[in-house]
C-alpha cells in the first residue's frame, strides 16, 4: 500500500502534479459522482477514482461498491525559496496532493441548526477569472459539508512546533471566512494521527461521525509524510436519508519537524500559512488547479494567499444545501 503511494509520489514529482490526485478508473455510467476541473474544461484525464482503506467503501445504491486500496494522500513538500521554476523538485517546490474518499450509507445520524438554518451566511458566488476544482461533485453540485451543523475539529499538539497552533487558528478562519462554514474546536486530543482512520469511533467518539482530526505527526506515525512531503488532508462522505453525499469527517496532519524548519525562514510563517490553508482547502473539497495564481495550484511558487479561483470555489462548496 505504502509502496504503491511512493510509486505514485514520484510519478506525480516527475510530471508535476500532486501525489493523491488520482483521475481514470471510476466505473463508467455512475450518476453520482464526477470532477471536473472550472476553469472552463473538464478535467483532462477523466471521472475521479476514489480508492482508499480509509472507509470500507460499502455500496451506494444504485452505484457500485468503491474500491478500497489506498490511504489518505494529499501531500506538501517542504518549500523552499520561490523562484520563477514550475518544474516540480523534491524540495524546492510546494508540490501538494488532494485525496478525498467516499463512504456508502445510509441513515447517517445529521445534527443540523434549529429549523434547517444555515449557522452564518453564504458567501457571494462571484463568477470570476480565476480557477478551480472541485474533489467530488454529485449531480452537477461538489459534495460539500452540512453547512447548518459545525465542522467540528480536535488538534493534536503535542508535537507543535512554537507558533504552530496560532497560525492553525487563523488559517481555520481563513477558510471559515471564505466558505460560511462555521469551524468549532473540540480542544485538545491525545489521539495519534492515522492514516487509516475511522470516519466512525464509537468508543472515542460515539455513534456520530469522528471529528476532524488536525495533528502534528511524524513519518514514522504516517507513512505518507516521509521525504519532502510536510502535509497530508482530506474529507470523507457517507449518504444521507439514501440520496446526497456529505462530508462528514476528516483529517489534517502536519510534518511537525517540516514544519519547525520552515518556520526558521523568514518568509516561514506566510509559508506555513499557506500550507495550512491549502490542505484546510482541500478538506472542504477544493482540488488542484493548473493556475500558478492560485493557492491551490500545485506547486509552490511564492502564493501565500487565496486567489480569485480559490476564493470563488471555496464559496461555493460553504453554499451546499442543509440535510
Amino acid at each position: 500500500m505504502h509502496r504503491q503511494l511512493r510509486a505514485l509520489d514520484r510519478s506525480d514529482r516527475r510530471d508535476g502534479v500532486g501525489a493523491g490526485s488520482l483521475y481514470g478508473s471510476y466505473t463508467p455510467g455512475d450518476p453520482y459522482l464526477s470532477a471536473a476541473s472550472y476553469s472552463g474544461a473538464p478535467h483532462p484525464s477523466g471521472p475521479y477514482s476514489p480508492t482508499s482503506p480509509y472507509v470500507s467503501g460499502g455500496p451506494y445504491p444504485p452505484a457500485p461498491s468503491f474500491p478500497s486500496d489506498r490511504p489518505w494522500a494529499g501531500a506538501s513538500p517542504y518549500p523552499s525559496d520561490p523562484v520563477p521554476e514550475l518544474r516540480p523538485r523534491r524540495r524546492g517546490s510546494l508540490v501538494v496532493a488532494a485525496f478525498a474518499v467516499l463512504a456508502a450509507g445510509a441513515g447517517a445520524m445529521v445534527l443540523v441548526a434549529p429549523g434547517g438554518e444555515r449557522l452564518a451566511a453564504a458567501p457571494a458566488v462571484t463568477p470570476g477569472t480565476g480557477s478551480f476544482a472541485f474533489m467530488q461533485e454529485q449531480h452537477g453540485e461538489p459534495v460539500t459539508y452540512n453547512p447548518c451543523e459545525p465542522i467540528r475539529y480536535v488538534v493534536n499538539d503535542e508535537l507543535a512546533p512554537d507558533g504552530g497552533t496560532a497560525l492553525l487558528t487563523e488559517a481555520v478562519g481563513t477558510v471559515s471566512d471564505a466558505t460560511g462554514l462555521v469551524f468549532e474546536s473540540l480542544g485538545r486530543t491525545d489521539e495519534r494521527p492515522d492514516p487509516d482512520r475511522p470516519a466512525r469511533d464509537v468508543l472515542r467518539y460515539g455513534s456520530a461521525p469522528s471529528p476532524v482530526l488536525i495533528a502534528w505527526a511524524t513519518p514514522e506515525q504516517v507513512p505518507e509524510l516521509a521525504g519532502s512531503v510536510v502535509g497530508i488532508g482530506g474529507s470523507v462522505a457517507e449518504g444521507v436519508g439514501g440520496s446526497a453525499m456529505r462530508y462528514v469527517s476528516g483529517i489534517v496532519y502536519l510534518d511537525a519537524a517540516e514544519f519547525s524548519g520552515i518556520l526558521r525562514r523568514a518568509d516561514g510563517q506566510a509559508q506555513v500559512r499557506a500550507i495550512m490553508v491549502h490542505e484546510l482547502g482541500h478538506l472542504v473539497g477544493l482540488d488542484h488547479v493548473d493556475d500558478p495564481n492560485e493557492l491551490m495550484y500545485a506547486e509552490n511558487v511564492g502564493t501565500t494567499q487565496l486567489g480569485p479561483g480559490d476564493r470563488q470555489g471555496l464559496a461555493a462548496l460553504g453554499s451546499g444545501r442543509c440535510t
